[in-house]
């Protein structure tokens, strides 16, 4: 393992191939070790051991990743193909399972509340239904209230008499 020196945000970015916002970030988080330098400036020690390699954009990987050997201990192209098109085939199952599964769950979901909100649109109707009735009888007492007593005919009310009769009073 080599001796790791204090580098710029920038010469840190440059080694591990990745953005400066990325080494920031890391070091916010602690995962990379962090001090002020004399000048101001924040510093940071990135450690590359011989058995990783920089990728470009991403974080740094091992070199010697493990791949599937024949029994003469090299690796075809075709059988990788055929390995990862394997994979991919498990990967896009468990996808559309675990896709259908969330479906199903989300329409339950939804089921669920339109019967709420159907539940609560019925009880609000109902209420508002009832109010619309009491206040439909109210303004109905309220105007039979209001009513003037019946007068009889005008001409009754000035000759004087209170019954509907002939002039004078007679029947």
């Amino acid at each position: 393992m080599e001796e790791a020196s204090w580098v710029s945000i920038s010469e840190a970015a440059r080694q591990l191939g990745v953005s400066r916002t990325a080494v920031r970030n890391r070091m916010t988080r602690g995962s990379l070790p962090t001090m002020t330098g004399n000048h101001g400036q924040l510093l940071t020690q990135v450690v590359l051991t011989p058995d990783t390699q920089v990728l470009t954009g991403t974080v740094s990987a091992p070199v010697n990743t493990p791949a599937p050997a024949e029994a003469s201990g090299a690796v075809s192209l075709a059988d990788v193909r055929a390995m990862l098109g394997e994979q991919a085939a498990r990967y896009d199952t468990t996808f559309a399972a675990l896709q259908t599964a969330h479906a199903a769950a989300m329409e339950a979901a939804l089921d669920r509340q339109e019967r709420q909100h159907r539940a609560e649109l019925d009880r609000l109707s109902t209420a508002h239904k009832s109010a619309v009735t009491a206040l439909m009888d109210r303004v109905g007492r309220m105007l039979v209230a209001q009513r003037p007593a019946p007068r009889g005919p005008w001409w009754a009310r000035l000759f004087g008499s209170s019954k509907h009769s002939k002039i004078g009073g007679e029947q």
